[in-house]
């Protein structure tokens, strides 16, 4: 507990709040993306693959893009320079994120990490006609590719005010470079920083006792096992993407 509240008269409250600590205790079973959560709501973005559809149909067509609901991925069929272009479909959803995540990451696999292969041309509804290459491109630990942009450097970002702000005020469009001609997209989110991606949104495989971990839902039932979304695993909130 970081801190006891007390009464006007200074006698002791019973609520009782808790610092989230940046990494899990115990592993999960099974092969899940997990990311810790701070200030989770009912608007907070998560990741769904449908949620992203063709950026540019003279690019991908819609049809060259498809989803495997299960594993919560994309699978872009596109050759040429920036041709993976996709577009979150910020018409109907409605997500927030917290200033601080400031970097807009996408992971995936068969992605070119070389020069003029990624460009972000939509932030959040601004664009200048211009194309934004991205902060950081670097090869993932499992042999993926992430590719990041500070939003904040992009000069797209006059959308982006307050403490709290909506992405879904307009397009958010990117291109990446297939090397192969299909791609799989596991992730597109907004992070803090890619090392923050990088350790908080973790791929672990353990086998554990029922007993050692701990999991519910927000109606406070005790799950099974894990389901996609927010679950709260010894007492730490983690959206799962699996």
């Amino acid at each position: 507990p970081t801190e006891l509240m007390k009464n006007a008269d200074g006698s002791a409250k019973t609520e009782i709040t808790f610092r989230l600590t940046a990494s899990p205790t115990t592993l999960i079973p099974g092969l899940y993306y997990v990311r810790l959560v701070k200030g989770y709501n009912d608007h907070s973005y998560i990741f769904k693959a449908r949620d992203w559809g063709t950026g540019d149909p003279a690019r991908v067509a819609q049809a060259n893009i498809s989803y495997d609901d299960a594993e919560n991925t994309i699978t872009v069929r596109a050759s040429g320079s920036n041709n993976v272009a996709l577009s979150l479909n910020y018409e109907n959803v409605d997500y927030e994120i917290n200033a601080p995540q400031k970097y807009l990451i996408v992971k995936g696999s068969q992605l070119s990490r070389t020069s003029g292969a990624s460009y972000l041309w939509w932030l959040n509804g601004v664009n200048k006609g211009s194309q934004i290459a991205p902060t950081k491109v670097k090869k993932a630990d499992d042999g993926d590719v992430i590719v990041a942009w500070d939003m904040t450097h992009s000069t797209l970002d006059a959308n982006n005010t307050g403490d709290r702000f909506s992405v879904c005020q307009g397009q958010t469009i990117f291109g990446l470079t297939s090397t192969t001609g299909t791609s799989v997209i596991k992730n597109i989110g907004f992070y803090e920083s890619v090392e923050a991606f990088e350790s908080l949104t973790k791929i672990v495989q353990a086998q554990l006792t029922e007993k050692s971990t701990q999991v519910y839902g927000l109606d406070g039932r005790r799950r099974q096992g894990l389901q996609r979304g927010l679950n709260i695993i010894n007492r730490h909130k983690y959206l799962i993407n699996k």
